[in-house]
């Protein structure tokens, strides 16, 4: 596939007023932070993602009762370079390409007792993903140049316009004021699961059948931000967590917000099911699902520059836990009716 992308989008072009809380907001108190954006090309960006794939596979009959598959699949993302980039900070000229996505997948059907009314399925099996396109543009755009973010921090002391005043032009914003920016980590690498999975469906009664399916899979190089421009220090909160100063690792810019690729995520889940055939054309099906999903990261697709980071972004292991899109149960039941 060969696509081209036509962006326009700039955030905060009207300005942006962050406030700790409503009272704050209603009472008219100073604002958290205050941030808005400036540009020459309206916040526009064009580029192109190529998509190049290919898959064998083989499959065979063993046995009577047993088929066997094995395949083989390599999938590559090719990324247009940015156009433009800033001479203070070399990483936004690049978006890496990851080329060494090679995939295996098998599987088998087997029907242990040999009547048909029985069966066994199961396979293995590394799949990768790809990287949104929205990723791209914002390194495209978000880079000090095409798009200048300028973020304020009212409360520390930051010179803010007052509500519902905005800066008229780039002019206008203190000297103080440096631009955040988004770059892609040169190691970067697309997501990888590895799966397992296996199951087992028996005809108990006529034209009523009952199964289950047990489903693993392990997630490596899930994207997250880690902002560079952050620097630790010794000092730790009440509840014992580190603290950073911001800014002070590189003063052109305020946040240098970098995509990596070392999140990690893991699933596993048990589904019973039952299909019944009511008449020669009617249908019902039912099933339930327990499951557990647990990962370091959930926002592997937000672009975002304000929110949606670890709590501490240079010890993501300690963010392990039930994922944002963790459902223990699900129970479904639906059916159709064949014309």
């Amino acid at each position: 596939d060969f696509v081209r992308y036509d962006d326009l989008f700039m955030r905060f072009n009207g300005g942006f007023y962050g406030y700790n809380t409503w009272n704050d907001f209603l009472d008219g108190r100073t604002p958290y932070n205050y941030i808005q954006s400036f540009s020459d090309s309206g916040g526009r960006t064009v580029f192109n993602q190529n998509f190049y794939s290919g898959y064998l596979q083989d499959e065979w009959r063993a046995t009577p009762e047993l088929t066997v598959a094995l395949g083989v699949r390599y999938d590559f993302q090719e990324h247009d370079q940015p156009s433009t980039s800033n001479s203070l900070y070399r990483l936004t000229g690049q978006i890496p390409n990851d080329g060494d996505n090679f995939s295996v997948r098998g599987g088998f059907a087997w029907d242990p007792s040999g009547d048909g009314k029985s069966v066994v399925r199961g396979g293995f099996g590394n799949f990768f993903d790809s990287i949104p396109a929205i990723l791209d543009a914002q390194v495209m755009l978000q880079n000090g140049v095409n798009i200048v973010q300028v973020e304020q921090f009212c409360w520390w002391g930051g010179t803010c316009p007052s509500y519902p005043e905005r800066w008229a032009s780039i002019g206008d914003v203190p000297p103080n004021a440096r631009p955040d920016i988004q770059v892609i980590d040169p190691q970067f690498e697309n997501p990888e699961t590895f799966r397992i999975w296996l199951g087992y469906e028996r005809e108990i009664l006529n034209d009523l059948a009952v199964g289950i399916d047990v489903t693993y899979s392990r997630t490596r190089d899930l994207v997250r931000k880690q902002d560079q421009n952050l620097v630790r220090t010794d000092e730790r909160t009440v509840d014992g967590r580190t603290i950073y100063e911001y800014g002070t690792a590189n003063d052109e810019f305020g946040r240098i917000v970098m995509y990596r690729s070392d999140a990690r995520a893991n699933f596993r889940s048990i589904t019973l099911t039952a299909h019944k055939r009511l008449s020669k054309r009617w249908f019902l099906d039912a099933s339930y699902t327990w499951a557990e999903a647990r990962d370091n990261d959930s926002n592997e697709r937000s672009t975002s520059m304000i929110d949606e980071f670890p709590e501490d972004q240079y010890d993501i292991d300690a963010e392990w836990g039930p994922s944002d899109f963790d459902v223990r149960h699900k129970f479904v039941v639906s059916g159709g009716v064949l014309l």
